[in-house]
């Protein structure tokens, strides 16, 4: 049997995935639900409603870790970005076996970042661990604030391989 709990991000619903979680064992979170608007996601998102998915909002110590981690990161997350990791965060601590479902190549950075399995629908999915740095547009320095304090052009946020 499957030990395996799969947390689902909207990706499942939008991209018509349903199906192939129908026999396993499926959460997500009220936010998802929210960006499922067009009549085949909803129809997606009934059909495994009827099989059995549990809709859970994660208690509030697991999104402030969430939030801490990406800090760390900077990787931009929504909050239904987060509340999806804080499921998957929960169910791992409980020592179940969390697999989030997301073409999102943000919260697939995070799963590395927090060692918890991801799988994607439609997209090939990420192989490195990143982390994104403010640079200056001209100059190329590390910036802390929106402004480079040694030329004055502004920062813009750049991706590095984290080890």
């Amino acid at each position: 049997m499957d030990d395996n709990i799969y947390v689902l991000d909207a990706t499942v619903f939008l991209e018509g995935g349903a199906q192939k979680f129908q026999d396993l064992a499926k959460a997500t979170v009220y936010e998802v639900l929210e960006e499922v608007k067009n009549n085949q996601s909803a129809i997606e998102l009934d059909r495994l409603i009827r099989t059995g998915l549990a809709i859970i909002e994660p208690e509030n110590e697991f999104f402030e870790e969430i939030k801490k981690f990406q800090k760390t990161t900077n990787d931009k997350l929504s909050n239904t970005d987060m509340k999806v990791l804080s499921l998957a965060l929960k169910f791992k601590r409980q020592k179940k076996k969390p697999i989030i479902v997301s073409d999102d190549y943000a919260i697939q950075n995070m799963c590395k970042l927090i060692d918890i399995n991801y799988m994607t629908l439609s997209k090939k999915g990420i192989t490195k661990k990143y982390a994104w740095v403010k640079k200056c547009k001209n100059c190329g320095r590390k910036i802390k604030g929106d402004v480079c304090d040694v030329c004055g052009d502004e920062g813009k946020y750049r991706p590095y391989i984290r080890n």
